[in-house]
């Protein structure tokens, strides 16, 4: 497999579907006012209330403008993982990480909230709404199974203790380590991007992280099961008539042009073979072997 990712979305049906998705429902949600039915706030709505509910509709879609962006960016560049694992197989894995991480940072929240939490005096009240937990699972099979492709490095200006050393406050000073360089390699984007989608959630933000991470760690090395033999019921005739068309179609592209070519290269071995065969006629020699000059005179006058 090429490490070269294919231009655009039309060979990652599950991916587009999940930018669609993430971007057309919020959008919805917010021209009819209903983001607050994907709140997952347990005081009031689960404490006071009993809307449990809401542990089932906060996937569904992100309450903040900026989470949105974040998690469409984050699912574009998890194109990958649908590419290694095929579409079926990541459509699967999207289900099973939507319901284990969900199960499991339901029950974290429920547990913390009324075991951990009075104890110590605090309260998880709201769990960050959208595909958040999906792509932080998914950062696990990102991280483990993308290779590295390059690396480069920042180099930084010259430290405090070389400032010093200049100034003559300090009289000794390792001259290697007049600058400070940071190596990188070619996933710091989605680094970057998982660091400010789980920041953009507030103090709780990490602890919900690391439930949805240990969720794609335990699904990927078996603990969780369903990876290896589940898959979505009818998710081949549902998603993928599409790239099918496209393969039938390249195939038939394919065939005709390679068809095309052997025509025109037959008809061409043709056309050379008559003119090979009219150049021979041409240039056969006579049966009657040539006569003198004074008998084809003599010949002349008896006829």
């Amino acid at each position: 497999m090429s490490l070269e990712t294919p231009v655009g979305l039309r060979r990652f049906p599950v991916t587009k579907l999940c930018m669609v998705t993430g971007i057309v429902v919020p959008v919805v949600a917010a021209l009819t006012e209903t983001k607050y039915v994907f709140k997952a706030t347990y005081d009031p709505f689960i404490k006071e209330y009993g809307q449990y509910y809401r542990y089932l509709t906060y996937q569904l879609s992100s309450v903040n403008e900026t989470d949105v962006a974040l998690i469409v960016l984050l699912f574009y560049q998890y194109r990958q993982l649908e590419r290694l694992f095929g579409n079926e197989k990541y459509l699967s894995m999207l289900a099973m990480l939507i319901f284990y991480q969900g199960l499991a940072t339901v029950s974290v929240h429920l547990l913390f909230n009324n075991l951990v939490g009075p104890w110590l005096g605090t309260q998880w009240n709201e769990l960050a709404s959208g595909a958040f937990g999906v792509v932080i699972g998914l950062f696990h099979f990102y991280k483990q199974y993308t290779p590295i492709v390059y690396e480069f490095d920042i180099v930084l200006g010259a430290p405090l203790w070389s400032q010093l050393f200049h100034k003559g406050v300090i009289r000794r000073f390792d001259n290697e380590n007049k600058s400070m360089k940071v190596r990188l390699n070619d996933q710091f984007m989605v680094n970057v991007l998982v660091i400010i989608l789980i920041c953009n959630q507030g103090a709780w933000g990490p602890l919900q992280a690391l439930v949805a991470w240990l969720s794609g760690l335990f699904l990927d090395i078996g603990i969780l099961p369903g990876l290896d033999k589940w898959r979505v019921p009818f998710a081949h005739y549902m998603l993928f008539g599409e790239v099918k068309r496209l393969e039938v179609g390249s195939t038939s592209a394919n065939t005709s042009a390679s068809l095309g070519g052997n025509s025109v290269t037959q008809l061409a071995n043709n056309s050379a073979s008559s003119q090979l065969e009219e150049d021979n006629e041409n240039d056969e020699p006579n049966d009657e072997p040539a006569r003198p000059l004074g008998v084809q005179f003599l010949d002349a006058f008896r006829r």
